[in-house]
């Protein structure tokens, strides 16, 4: 299916607004922070808006902005939420809640990685229904493992070595699928050559505004810079602690809130 039918558009609209009131509203019933839960439930509903789809489609530099806006940026957002959260995790989950959240962030790096997938990007332009539904795996990975995240606050604040464990995984599966995609479109000029011909390519950027069609290889490198970019300030967000204390002159090996190496 080349577009999807307008009710289901609005249906799909209705579903990420619903997700965001309901993040909304359990976030101020714990008292977190306002500011972030904000602006990651804006870049989520900007990321989800199924018009947006419509370009996102036939472009690689569109596709790697809604998937960082999905499924990074928004849970990133709404993980500094957390900050200051006062822990209310039950003592027994803090065993297996940190395996269940190693588990699901793997998972939450393995759709990073197929979301680029070249071979797929060619039957996502051609499905909408296809495209909208891998979209939607996204929006839930982050989501469950936003929730999985919040459980294991308990061992995060209770057990220090636990919660740096913790941290070098939402690291690693935050930045790490990102910077390796970024390099990978950089370094490989013709990486979506072999996935789409000379009338793939035109067919997208027939799709697009004239102002957004841009030549395969420039598409394709402004789609690597955008997943460094954000792969660079994720690890930059994830070491401020530690960046704080050296500026501030103090070892970052005796650091005590930063994530660990």
């Amino acid at each position: 299916m080349m577009n999807l039918p307008l009710w289901l558009m609005l249906l799909d609209l209705l579903a990420s607004s619903l997700v965001v009131l309901g993040l909304l509203r359990w976030s101020s019933r714990l008292g977190l922070a306002r500011a972030p839960m904000l602006t990651g439930s804006l870049v989520f509903l900007l990321g989800m808006l199924p018009w947006g789809d419509q370009l996102a489609r036939f472009s690689i530099w569109l596709h790697s902005l809604q998937s960082v806006a999905v499924h990074h940026l928004a849970p990133m957002l709404w993980m500094l939420a957390f900050t200051n959260a006062s822990g209310r995790g039950d003592a027994r989950e803090t065993g297996s809640a940190p395996v269940l959240a190693i588990a699901l962030l793997l998972a939450f790096a393995l759709l990073s990685w197929i979301w680029m997938l070249p071979a797929l990007h060619t039957p996502l332009m051609h499905d909408a229904g296809l495209y909208m539904a891998m979209r939607w795996a996204m929006a839930l990975s982050g989501l469950t493992m936003l929730v999985a995240v919040w459980k294991t606050r308990a061992a995060s604040q209770t057990r220090e070595a636990a919660g740096y464990r913790l941290g070098a995984w939402i690291n690693l599966s935050m930045s790490g699928p990102m910077l390796a995609w970024g390099v990978m479109m950089l370094a490989v000029p013709e990486l979506y050559l072999q996935a789409h011909t000379t009338m793939d390519h035109g067919m997208m950027m027939a799709a697009l505004p004239e102002f957004l069609s841009l030549p395969m290889a420039l598409d394709q490198r402004l789609g690597g810079i955008i997943f460094l970019l954000f792969g660079l300030a994720c690890l930059g967000l994830a070491y401020r602690p530690a960046l704080l204390r050296v500026a501030e002159g103090v070892s970052p090996k005796r650091r005590r809130y930063s994530w660990p190496k």
